[in-house]
């Protein structure tokens, strides 16, 4: 990968002043998920949020397959937005029918948390942060996952 100076990790400074997108979606889908959070984390900015929006623009991009990307750099933000993203999309009437797909990742428990708590962004996203309705979602999880 080669080393990540300063100056080529400004190009997300535009991102975050302006809310401009278009400036990441077109660097992660030019280089890729692990390289556009690599720059991301040498960028001087909190980068958990910045993930967030990596998981979810990679979601707009490739849809499901954004699931099978195993990325936990940055409190695993990506995630996350992968996941607040298909709840976006599909609502979460049918979690339990879901719960293979976002949580295809589970190589150990890390990554099972990980996915559990990303099913936690989900509802919260879903549900515009209210906790009560969003927790409501938990119920419809297979009983394994309380």
């Amino acid at each position: 990968m080669g080393s990540i100076g300063p100056q080529k990790s400004k190009i997300f400074i535009p991102f975050e002043e302006r809310g401009d997108e278009k400036i990441l979606k077109k660097y992660l889908k030019k280089h890729g998920v692990d390289e556009t959070i690599a720059r991301i984390k040498a960028s001087p900015v909190d980068c958990h949020q910045y993930v967030h929006k990596v998981g979810h623009l990679n979601y707009e991009l490739i849809g499901e397959k954004a699931f099978s990307v195993n990325n936990s750099e940055c409190m695993s933000g990506y995630t996350h937005g992968v996941t607040e993203a298909f709840f976006k999309e599909h609502g979460a009437e049918n979690l339990s029918e879901s719960i293979n797909l976002i949580c295809q990742n589970q190589i150990n428990n890390f990554y099972a948390h990980q996915c559990f708590h990303g099913i936690g962004h989900g509802l919260m996203a879903y549900n515009d942060y209210d906790l009560p309705e969003a927790l409501k979602g938990c119920d419809g999880l297979p009983k394994m996952f309380d």
